[in-house]
């Protein structure tokens, strides 16, 4: 079992929000190529999710264990942590996936009917696309930092009972 094969779940986890960015961008995201019809190109729901877990988990790491601070232990200075995750995360699933608008292929960004034609008129991955994938990026690495945070926050001082 290699690597890839560990966490592809992150894609499985990606898809759970599908409905708030596209399938087609999904698709696109999961590896899929026009022009050989197959998965075969990068399937960038891994680095992001990787980025995205890393981001919650330096932020667990900063509020519980470096601030750590009997000043910010309430539960709303949690929520703000919580918060500055889910914004990181929102403009780094924008600005990872945005750039990527010219090299998806047509099959996935304009509307193809029922008997194959492509219709170039209508357009199905916009620039709102990435924008909401990159809330799907927000709220999947916001909900890292709640189980990070619940799994992980007993070693902290001053902490331990933030945000319950």
């Amino acid at each position: 079992m290699n690597l890839l094969e560990i966490i592809n779940p992150l894609e499985w986890i990606y898809r759970l929000f599908l409905s708030i960015y596209g399938g087609n961008l999904a698709d696109y995201l999961a590896g899929y190529d026009c022009a050989q019809e197959d998965y075969v190109l990068q399937n960038l729901f891994i680095p992001i999710g990787i980025v995205a877990i890393g981001i919650a988990l330096l932020f667990f790491v900063v509020y519980y264990y470096i601030v750590n601070s009997a000043k910010f232990n309430r539960w709303y200075h949690w929520v703000i942590v919580m918060l500055l995750v889910g914004v990181v995360n929102l403009f780094i699933g924008y600005g990872w996936t945005s750039p990527q608008l010219p090299e998806i292929g047509d099959c996935l960004r304009y509307y193809v009917t029922e008997d194959g034609v492509l219709n170039k008129s209508i357009e199905v991955i916009k620039e709102g696309n990435f924008w909401l994938f990159g809330l799907a990026n927000a709220i999947v690495s916001s909900l890292f930092f709640i189980i990070i945070s619940f799994v992980g926050k007993w070693g902290s001082s001053q902490c331990k009972y933030s945000p319950f």
